[in-house]
């Protein structure tokens, strides 16, 4: 599921765009750390089928080379429609062609760990790293029903991710 687009305004004479989107009041980030609901295996898989239908509808608009770029818990909203859980993807700042956001744009502890490496070029194919490694995390998140937590500071998240040490990567 994607955000709906209502329409948009142009402020020529001060270059704006203003757009209008559907608004949700709540967030998976905000759902998972303070809604008392105990999640089931079922509901673990109709968040992982809505958000990967949202993500195909991207790659059909535009594209299998396009990739949102910024997945993550904060991107996702929830609300409910006759008593199911409906989630929702936004925020396309970063979406584009996949990987072009390059080495340390977007959020680092949602980002494959090849794209956090150094010298890392982007190429066609990295929408599979971009968003899939990102829908990975969120759905642990989703079943752990737990935010992860966010480094602040990207290197020591790299030099972890890139270990020669198995035991030193974060799981």
């Amino acid at each position: 599921n994607l955000q709906e687009f209502l329409g948009e305004f142009v402020d020529t004479k001060n270059s704006v765009v203003n757009m209008f989107l559907t608004y949700y009041p709540m967030s998976m980030h905000q759902m998972l750390s303070n809604f008392p609901y105990e999640f089931k295996k079922i509901d673990c898989l109709d968040f992982l089928a809505q958000i990967s239908n949202g993500l195909a509808r991207i790659w059909s608009l535009f594209g299998s080379t396009y990739s949102h770029n910024d997945i993550k818990t904060g991107n996702i909203m929830v609300t409910v429609v006759d008593g199911a859980f409906v989630y929702i993807v936004i925020d396309y700042g970063l979406c584009g062609k996949a990987g072009c956001h390059g080495h340390g744009v977007g959020t680092p502890g949602y980002m494959a760990p090849e794209l956090l490496l150094e010298g890392f070029t982007p190429h066609a194919n990295n929408f599979q790293a971009c968003d899939m490694y990102a829908i990975g995390k969120t759905v642990v998140e989703f079943s752990a029903r737990l935010p992860a937590p966010h480094q602040a500071d990207i290197q020591p998240l790299i030099e972890d991710l890139t270990s020669q040490n198995p035991v030193d990567r974060p799981t």
